[in-house]
């Protein structure tokens, strides 16, 4: 796969930070089922400062993926 393909998923040219569409992709669920798990606890989001951007770190993506 190419690396332009990847770069839409990171933040801000990150490649172990993921937006919650970048996320949502690579796990293989809608941006809201995200939000939700976030509320509840299951998979939580980090938050950008000033914006309050969802984000979230790839090796741990690709972990919960594996369960």
């Amino acid at each position: 796969m190419s690396s332009g393909r990847w770069r839409h998923k990171m933040f801000r040219g990150d490649p172990n930070l993921l937006t919650i569409a970048g996320a949502a992709r690579l796990i293989g669920v809608a941006v809201v089922t995200l939000k939700r798990w976030d509320q509840l606890g299951i998979l939580e989001a980090e938050r950008e400062a000033g914006t309050g951007y969802r984000l979230y770190r790839r090796p741990e993506i690709v972990a919960f993926r594996r369960r």
